[in-house]
């Protein structure tokens, strides 16, 4: 009887497995030529801060399944400092980091959760988790890729900074407004290891 109750147990398990998933764990480096950016506007003029890419000397692991035409991911994630944006000068990087509320959220996690249509060629849809200034939001990404020595990945992503309840802040008794939009650019060469 226990024979049959462990035979019928193994079957129902595999009837629910799926034969595409695939379980994987790499981890990659960021390499040279890498860029990423905050780019920003006021009613006097823009602001870019660029993460200084240097700064990613340990590797990056990731893990993920393959479920079809999707990759599942877990514990996937890319930490950037907040101190090591470089605005242009003390006072806009002390401005930034004000913003970002560094004194008590000192980074920006980025959770990658999902990507879709990783079998079309150029550009994938990317689910994300952001969290900033201590708020966590969902976003979708389309992200182009080459894959040659390395793997390219490059996009752009809009956010508003009052989804992460900041609030634009204001300089010079009001006169300076920062704009509640901000744009993350990036290009990042990713070298497996």
């Amino acid at each position: 009887m226990k024979k049959i109750l462990f035979l019928i147990l193994i079957f129902v398990t595999l009837g629910f497995a799926n034969r595409d998933t695939v379980l994987e764990n790499r981890s990659y480096k960021i390499g040279p030529g890498s860029h990423l950016s905050v780019i920003g506007t006021s009613n006097v003029r823009g602001f870019t801060c660029k993460y200084d890419i240097t700064k990613f000397d340990n590797a990056i692991p990731v893990h993920y399944n393959v479920d079809g035409d999707k990759m599942l991911f877990s514990k996937s994630d890319l930490i950037l400092e907040n101190i090591n944006f470089n605005c242009g000068g003390r006072g806009i990087n002390r401005d930034f980091n004000e913003v970002l509320k560094t004194d008590l959220h000192p980074e920006i996690k980025l959770s990658l959760k999902e990507i879709l249509n990783f079998n079309k060629k150029k550009q994938v849809e990317v689910l994300v988790d952001i969290s900033l200034a201590g708020v966590t939001n969902h976003y979708r990404i389309p992200v182009a890729y080459k894959v040659s020595n390395k793997l390219e990945v490059s996009g752009q992503l809009d956010l508003a900074l009052d989804d992460f309840n900041i609030i634009a802040p204001t300089k010079l008794f009001g006169l300076v407004q920062l704009g509640n939009h901000v744009e993350i650019e990036f290009q990042l060469f990713l070298e497996s290891i």
